[in-house]
């Protein structure tokens, strides 16, 4: 097969290349740049750094590489829909919708139009005729990550990691001169030094108004502005109390930060606005709110279009609009969607836009 390799110059990446090439596959290295230069380039994932040391390692391999613009794809894919749904009060996960729309899906169009026969990369997780499952290593698995990626462009997609475990690569990379350096933890790519924060003030700072902090009812303080704020929030509320109080409810509209105790941020009941699906919908299934969350047993309703009520099985912690739920059938991924509330489908339209998200997303 002809097939292009997204390459970091990470382990994962190398390792992923070498197999397929030692399988006697045609292979291309790609480093995927989807950042614009400036100061995100220090970042680990796009940095100048990356690039050279991806170019180096295909070179020390013996493949071909080429570097691909994506940077006007992830400008309009990922940032923009950030910004657009902070607006609305949301926390998206920035990295589902590059996976979605750049790493996997640009990628994939990018390459059948170059003549290639597949993808490759250096995720973990397993597909099988463009249905998702996940990873054999639990604790690296991300098929949670790549839920959002439509059947079609993942049936193009090859995950030669998915059937190993983390310490499998470090062994197969080591008995292949390969030095394992791990790489530090980093935030979302896109961010300038000085975090989230400055993000704000630089893309959002009418949105960020000061307003009222609400507690059973009573105003108990004043934030800085709701784009600063996010379901189960602890730190920066600037209230005292005989017990810790944490955010409940983001409300763009009125400008007001709800904040309650612990006891009064775990929820049993959520609304969906479904993305993708991989299988008819069923009444039942696991779903995960968040990345590193284990998944809860939950029963599921169609209520309006693609607005789905998902009611769990036990009360769950800080169920955050903007995050994805993810539905599992053991290791089989159902189908993913972007969680609206935590109770009915009354604030869809005033949350999400209807079907403006669709068009966003």
């Amino acid at each position: 097969m002809k097939i292009a390799v997204g390459l970091s110059g990470g382990i994962d990446s190398t390792v992923t290349l070498l197999r397929l090439k030692e399988e006697g596959h045609h292979v291309t290295a790609v480093f995927l740049n989807m950042l614009p230069e400036g100061e995100y380039q220090e970042k680990t994932c796009c940095s100048v750094d990356s690039r050279l040391l991806a170019k180096r390692v295909a070179s020390n391999l013996g493949v071909p590489f080429e570097v691909w613009d994506l940077t006007q794809t992830f400008q309009s894919n990922v940032i923009n829909i950030f910004k657009a749904m902070i607006k609305k009060g949301l926390t998206p996960n920035p990295c589902v919708f590059c996976n979605r729309s750049v790493k996997i899906g640009a990628f994939v169009e990018i390459a059948m139009h170059q003549g290639f026969d597949a993808i490759a990369t250096g995720h973990y997780a397993r597909q099988k005729k463009g249905d998702l499952y996940k990873a054999l290593d639990a604790w690296k698995d991300q098929s949670y990550m790549l839920a959002l990626v439509q059947k079609q462009v993942l049936a193009k997609v090859l995950f030669p990691l998915g059937e190993l475990t983390h310490e499998d690569v470090i062994d197969y990379a080591h008995s292949h001169g390969i030095e394992h350096v791990p790489r530090s933890s980093q935030d979302i790519c896109f961010m300038p030094r000085g975090g989230m924060e400055q993000f704000i003030k630089q893309n959002l700072s009418q949105s960020a108004r000061p307003g009222p902090l609400v507690f059973q009812g009573n105003i108990v303080g004043q934030h800085k502005g709701y784009p600063y704020y996010t379901v189960g929030q602890r730190r920066g509320l600037g209230v005292s109390h005989g017990e810790p109080l944490y955010v409940k409810e983001v409300d763009p509209t009125t400008n007001t930060i709800y904040v309650g105790t612990s006891a009064e941020i775990f929820s049993e009941s959520m609304t969906v606005i479904l993305m993708n699906q991989f299988y008819p919908l069923t009444d039942q299934a696991e779903i995960k709110i968040r990345y590193r969350s284990p998944s809860v047993p939950a029963y599921v309703k169609q209520i309006n279009g693609p607005i789905l009520h998902v009611r769990f099985s036990q009360p769950v912690r800080a169920i955050t609009p903007g995050q994805i739920a993810v539905a599992y059938d053991g290791d089989k991924v159902l189908w993913a969607g972007i969680i609206l509330n935590t109770q009915t489908s009354d604030n869809y339209n005033k949350k999400v836009g209807g079907t403006e998200t669709h068009h966003v997303i």
